[in-house]
């Protein structure tokens, strides 16, 4: 029953024709924070009828409740309700701040990563540890002394130098002060891709928001 009333409800969304209304995105911290307050600045300029909500989150959201309209997001979603559109390739990288990197010296390979070099953990003193150490860095756990959840808090404290924080490159890109360090061994492909369910894309007011973001991003 409660699948039955979602569809009735997305079938609803989809057939709405009007462009006043209210959307919600989300999208990863990093996307919400960095490159969505130009895109949505521009769209309200243009469609000011238009009520933006936005979601930040590192969660994958479910579309097909109603969680959100549309969902910027770096993995390709799986349910055959959902459509996608592949827009750009992000990637990601290690930075520090250039007094940190003064400090601990720049290294020219992984090799040069001494055990008193402290890095930035997310979740878990494992989680960013076995991606480096599976790009050639042997890293141990007391090298991950500092541990978030929370992405951002990680880059503050990395811009604190307290160690070294992967990042995707658009949000170092707009931060003052960090350098990208070993980019030929950490480059990891973060590919951006645009979801929405099939009934809210001919939402003309959904339709236009996600056209929106599509071409603001592609034309980056």
């Amino acid at each position: 029953m409660r699948d039955a009333a979602d569809q009735l409800t997305l079938t609803a969304m989809g057939n709405a024709q009007s462009v006043a209304g209210k959307v919600t995105i989300t999208a990863s911290d990093g996307f919400c924070a960095y490159t969505l307050p130009n895109i949505v600045s521009a769209l309200r300029r243009e469609h000011p009828e238009i009520e933006i909500e936005v979601f930040a989150s590192d969660e994958v959201q479910d579309l097909t409740r109603r969680e959100a309209d549309i969902a910027v997001r770096h993995g390709r979603p799986s349910q055959p309700d959902l459509i996608a559109k592949r827009l750009i390739d992000s990637t990601a990288h290690l930075y520090g701040t250039k007094q940190y990197l003064d400090q601990i010296g720049r290294p020219q390979s992984p090799n040069d990563i001494g055990p008193d070099v402290q890095f930035i953990g997310f979740e878990s003193k494992d989680r960013i540890r076995l991606v480096l150490n599976d790009l050639g860095f042997n890293l141990a756990p007391d090298q991950f002394m500092v541990i978030t959840n929370n992405v951002f808090a990680g880059w503050e404290m990395m811009k604190k130098g307290i160690g070294l924080a992967l990042m995707i490159k658009y949000v170092a890109d707009q931060t003052e002060g960090v350098e990208m360090i070993l980019p030929d061994y950490v480059n990891i492909e973060l590919p951006v891709w645009l979801v929405t369910h099939r009934e809210l894309h001919t939402s003309r007011r959904i339709r236009i928001v996600y056209d929106f973001i599509a071409q603001s991003i592609s034309s980056q």
